[in-house]
């Protein structure tokens, strides 16, 4: 037997070997052994020849041997003869084979989560040692994106630590771990490749709140969102610049961070309208959006007032009145201010407040819908913008303007949408007109009775043109000689260019600037002429602009005439209504007052004990008189004026002051002009009856004191009189009546005033239980019914005394007198043709006129002429209505110029009475004493002479005569003015059948008036003879043959 030891290497060679064996068989020739060939052991292959020579031959490397590890191959060999065995060992030791390893690759791709990276695989482990083909096993072997774990037999896994975003799309990165063979001859290596994909990137949103305001920068904001990304340096957004949103434009970089600007205010925003802006964001990779939202909130925008002036749209430019005493024209301003205003996010504005001036705020604050008074008119706005301007046309500065002139009031009013407001300028443009000349004359003066040069008056005009710088002046004394009418006399006449007359003549034409004309006018000298009657200088004055004043003055003989004619109540202060004649307010004014009766007194002066009373004072407008409460009446006042002007010569004016005073309870009436009433401390009626001037009212008590508004149409409630009532400057209620009368009520609000200060046409009552005396010059207004139980006096002595019947007329009654002495100057007349004298049984006795031809007359008592001087009737168109009797006494007779209605007496008693008008009705026309009747128009009447009367009728229209003559006799005489006489003039009487009168006939062999006779007459008695003019005289002389 043998044995042999081998060592497994890495090829089957590595395992052979061979041996020899010994053989003995004592047999000869028998020491062999059975050969053998190629007998397959398990490791290899045993060849032994028959001398015992072997040999082994691996069959393969038999790397599966481990190291150390021992098998053996046996083979038996057999001796030849079969009688031994032998063995022949092979033992093999297994080496260390070198393993095999395989390595592996897996791809992953980034995903969202880790385990988008995880992967597996096997590897292949091959040792040609059993039982050792394996790995060292791994457990969670840390690479850098994830966790290697693999077992012992080659199964490996790969889980990702991490999503790993950060991987950019297509960045590829590994991780590798290296396995080792378990007997570590070999090593493997596991690669996991991860390739990074685009992950979705996020962007924030972002939602920012702004205010809309005044300017656009208002709206800015700006912010910063949030990007991310997980793929590394893609976290940021797509850069946008400018773009433009609705409101505003957005601008943002790639940093996300963004900003926004407002492309306007938006003021169009309402308060509370919330209006959006967005923008979309998008992340650099595209895979993410986000959103910028920009909220605006509307505020309440204020109003924008924009400021307003006469040529706005729809607005009316202010034109001032121009003419005589602002007479004609004029335009109010209008518009309204808020046709140019707006409000961005309001339709509705009103205006909340008005102020004076043109600076905002500031200025006098107004009631919207009142007037407001401003620099030059008052202006009334109201809360819905429209607005009317009257122009005051009392201001100095309008009346300034002349034609193409303009001046401006300014106004600042405040607009509201109802929160917030805006102020502007209103400005109202004033263009002027021609206003005309206006001159200041005085009231009657009075000169001496006497012949030319023997009488003179001095005093001053004035001339005003409150727009032009020159006028033409004329003055004129009327149309008779200067011998008879006298002349006028200029203080100077420097400056001034005459176009006609001269001075020192009776009628003159000039024409200089106003300075000029002024200080010619200061002192005018009149020289009486022949005349001793009234004069009338009529005064002139042109401006260039073709408008005119004309005004008169009166002179008359005597010792003063009236100019003012201030009322009040007897016992109580009257204002004398005086004015500051000076140039300077300040002027301390030297007044000088005659004619004061006694126990009359004068505020504020000094009596001088001679029947004149003096004051000094810079404030005559506050001039009061006071008669004895027993008084009732009108009296004249001379007063005279005095003051310094600045260039040191003295100025004078002189002025009629006619004071009414009636008794305690009477109403107070106003003339037909410009007049000044004074309420009492009692409860007054003051009576202003149509036509009026303009009247002042001084103390008016709203509390107890009524206006009575007499024949105002337009009159009939106190709605009317609001209507028309405004404040003057100095904040006093005027009423405006019509053009050219209104009534101011010195210091009583408009507003003070109330229903129960007005009665309409209600007619006045006045009593009269005593003597109401209009002394010589004087005037007192009436109306009403007039209950007079004693005596009404007319004075005059020579001057004009009046006693003036305003609307509608008087009623005299209660039995009473109106006594008229023994003067032509004496006048009762009426306002208007209108007014009417009703006589319903009193006296009216002795000398002067009856309506003066402005007065209607029915008269059912007795008027009676008892003076040396005529009493003249004149109603002008208005027929007289006579039902009671018309007597003349006195030698200067009754002339009756208006038509008469007779139905009762016409009494010439031993006076003349003249009839101009025509006569008609039932009444009787008696004749006694040495008397004349004469018609001076067709006339149809009773006319009865007294057995004892020396009668004459004279006739002016005998041919239209148609009344019946009785009594007529030797004594008598009737005068037809209309038949001439001349040698041919015949007369003739027929009796009529009854033989109680006839017809008398006379021919001037052209006409023939017939004359109805009552009574017996002999024809061949009647006789024509010339009368004193061309007509014929008939008498009648009882024919005896």
């Amino acid at each position: 037997s043998e044995s042999k030891a081998v060592t497994e290497g890495d090829t089957a060679a590595a395992l052979n070997t061979s041996g020899q064996l010994t053989i003995v068989d004592p047999d000869s020739g028998e020491a062999h052994v059975v050969a053998q060939t190629n007998a397959h052991g398990t490791y290899g292959d045993f060849t032994i020849d028959a001398n015992g020579a072997w040999s082994y031959t691996g069959n393969g490397a038999h790397n599966e041997l481990t190291a150390g590890q021992q098998v053996q191959d046996q083979f038996t060999v057999t001796s030849q003869d079969g009688t031994a065995t032998g063995t022949v060992t092979v033992a093999i030791t297994g080496s260390n084979d070198a393993a095999t390893v395989s390595s592996d690759s897996k791809s992953v791709t980034e995903g969202n989560a880790a385990a988008a990276l995880n992967t597996s695989g096997q590897l292949t482990i091959t040792d040609p040692d059993t039982g050792e083909a394996h790995v060292v096993a791994q457990s969670n072997v840390h690479g850098s994106y994830g966790d290697f774990t693999i077992n012992a037999n080659g199964a490996w896994s790969y889980a990702g630590n991490g999503a790993h975003n950060e991987l950019t799309a297509g960045q590829q990165v590994q991780d590798q771990f290296t396995v080792t063979s378990q007997d570590g001859t070999a090593t493997g290596t596991v690669t996991v490749t991860i390739t990074g994909t685009n992950d979705a990137a996020t962007v924030s949103s972002d939602s920012k709140s702004v205010t809309e305001g005044d300017t656009a920068a208002a709206l800015n904001t700006s912010g910063q969102l949030t990007i991310t990304d997980p793929d590394t340096g893609e976290a940021h957004v797509v850069a946008q610049s400018n773009v433009h949103g609705s409101y505003g434009d957005f601008t943002i970089n790639a940093n996300g961070a963004w900003s926004y600007t407002g492309n306007g205010a938006h003021n169009e925003l309402t308060a509370g309208q919330q209006v959006q802006d967005q923008f979309t964001v998008t992340s650099q990779d595209g895979t993410a959006t986000g959103t910028v939202t920009v909220t605006i909130t509307g505020t309440n925008d204020a109003p924008i007032a924009v400021n307003d002036t006469s040529t706005s749209p729809g607005a009316t430019a202010a034109t001032e009145k121009g003419g005589t005493a602002n007479g004609s024209g004029g335009i109010n301003g209008s518009g309204n201010v808020l046709t140019n205003d707006t409000d961005v996010d309001s339709s509705s504005l009103t205006v909340s407040a008005i102020r004076t001036g043109g600076t905002e705020g500031a200025g006098t604050a107004g009631t919207l819908g009142a007037g407001l008074v401003g620099a030059h008119g008052t202006l009334t706005l109201n809360a819905n913008g429209s607005y009317t301007y009257v122009v005051n046309e009392n201001d100095a500065t309008v009346q300034a303007l002349n034609v193409g002139q303009t001046t401006t009031d300014t106004f600042n009013y405040t607009v509201t949408d109802g929160s917030l407001t805006d102020t502007a300028v209103l400005t109202v443009t004033i263009s002027g007109a021609n206003d005309a000349p206006v001159n200041t004359v005085p009231g009657q003066q009075s000169v001496g009775n006497g012949t030319s040069g023997g009488s003179t008056a001095t005093f001053t005009l004035r001339v005003a043109d409150v727009d032009n710088g020159s006028e033409t002046v004329s003055l004129s004394l009327g149309s008779s000689s200067q011998t008879s009418t006298g002349i006028l006399t200029l203080s100077t006449t420097s400056g001034l260019t005459f176009s006609s007359g001269a001075n020192g003549t009776k009628a003159m034409t000039f024409s200089g600037s106003i300075s000029d004309i002024n200080t010619a006018l200061a002192n005018v000298t009149f020289s009486g002429g022949s005349n001793n009657t009234t004069r009338t200088l009529t005064m002139t004055t042109t401006d260039g602009g073709g408008l005119a004043d004309t005004d008169t003055v009166t002179i008359v003989k005597g010792s003063g005439a009236t100019a003012l004619a201030p009322a009040g109540i007897a016992g109580e202060a009257i204002n004398l209504a005086l004015v500051d004649p000076s140039d300077d307010p300040n002027d301390v004014i030297t007044v000088t007052i005659s004619g004061v009766p006694l126990g009359w007194s004068l505020s504020d002066a000094t009596n001088n004990g001679d029947g004149t009373w003096t004051a000094h004072t810079n404030d005559v407008q506050s001039m009061t008189i006071t008669s004895p409460l027993d008084f009732a009446g009108a009296v004249v006042l001379n007063v005279t004026q005095t003051w310094t002007n600045a260039d040191g010569t003295t100025g004078t004016a002189t002025v009629s002051d006619n004071v009414e005073a009636y008794a305690k309870g009477s109403p107070i009436f106003a003339v037909s002009g410009d007049d000044h009433l004074t309420a009492s401390s009692g409860s007054d009626l003051l009576v202003f009856a149509q036509p009026i001037g303009h009247d002042v009212v001084y103390h008016f008590d709203a509390m107890h004191d009524q206006i009575d508004l007499i024949d105002y149409a337009n009159f009939a409630s106190f709605a009317d009189v609001q209507a028309h009532t405004v404040s003057d400057a100095n904040g006093d209620a005027v009423i405006e009546l019509g053009e050219g009368q209104s009534i101011t009520l010195q210091g009583l609000d408009p507003t003070s005033l109330n229903s129960s200060n007005f009665v309409f046409d209600q007619t006045p009552v006045t009593e009269n239980s005593g003597s109401l005396v209009i002394s010589d010059g004087a005037l007192l207004p009436l109306s009403g019914t007039i209950d007079n139980t004693g005596t009404i006096e007319l004075n005059s002595t020579g001057n004009g005394t009046n006693l003036e019947l305003i609307e509608h007329g008087i009623t005299l009654q209660g039995h009473g007198q109106v006594m008229l002495s023994d003067s032509d100057q004496n006048l009762i007349t009426g306002a208007t043709s209108d007014v009417t004298l009703t006589n319903v049984d009193n006296t009216i006795a002795g000398a002067g006129h009856l309506g003066d031809g402005t007065m209607g007359l029915v008269n059912k008592g007795m008027i009676v002429a008892t003076g040396v001087n005529v009493l003249d009737i004149d109603t002008g168109t208005n027929i007289i209505v006579n039902s009671g009797t018309l007597e003349a006494t006195g030698s200067g007779g009754m002339v009756i110029d208006s038509n008469l209605d007779n139905s009762g007496l016409l009494w010439a008693h031993g006076a003349n009475i003249t009839l101009n008008g025509s006569v008609t009705g039932g009444g009787t026309a008696l004749m006694d004493g040495v008397a004349t009747f004469e018609f001076g128009a067709a006339s149809s009447t009773k006319i009865t002479l007294d057995a004892g009367a020396t009668g004459t009728i004279v006739l002016h229209d005998s041919f239209d005569f148609s009344g019946l003559v009785s009594g007529f006799n030797g004594n008598d005489h009737l005068d037809l003015l209309d038949v001439a006489f001349g040698a041919g003039t015949t007369a003739s009487y027929v009796a009529n059948q009854a033989g109680t009168g006839g017809t008398l006939s006379v021919n001037d062999g052209v006409h023939t008036t017939n004359i109805a006779l009552l009574g017996q007459y002999d024809a061949a008695g009647f006789q024509t003879e010339a009368d004193k003019n061309t007509g014929t005289m008939i008498s009648y002389h009882d024919y005896f043959v």
